[in-house]
């Protein structure tokens, strides 16, 4: 990772524990997929054309690599996609069926919605435990 991004990355990351510590949900998800993109970029860089194929294969060789989060990484980029773009739960890829849509769990345990969720639509949603997916 270039020096330069060292403090940019302390600062996500102090800010994403901030929102953690108050409660402010759909800022820490914001903040932990733009720190997610960027991280993507600072290891692949030019080596990769485009930010999906960074995400996905970051997301398989660093946040997934631990086996905690129990999801793909197109679920996560799923996920990116519609928080990013809509600050919603779904994006294109899980409407249509190509990966999940990711429910959040703050704290620990499952989020109590899963269960209803799965039983609505089996196989649709997936749970995410959100302190997991900012310490991975």
């Amino acid at each position: 990772m270039p020096l330069e991004n060292t403090n940019s990355f302390r600062k996500m990351f102090t800010a994403i524990a901030l929102c953690r510590s108050v409660s402010l949900d759909i800022p820490l998800l914001v903040l932990t997929y733009t720190a997610l993109d960027a991280l993507a970029w600072a290891r692949y860089g030019d080596q990769m054309g485009d930010v999906k194929e960074r995400f996905l294969k970051f997301c398989d060789e660093h946040v997934l690599a631990g086996e905690v989060i129990r999801c793909t990484a197109l679920d996560l980029y799923a996920a990116r996609c519609a928080m990013l773009h809509s600050l919603g739960w779904e994006s294109r890829l899980s409407e249509k069926g190509y990966a999940k849509a990711v429910v959040y769990a703050f704290g620990p345990g499952r989020s109590r919605a899963i269960e209803m969720l799965e039983q609505k639509a089996p196989g649709k949603f997936v749970d995410v435990n959100a302190d997991d997916l900012v310490s991975a």
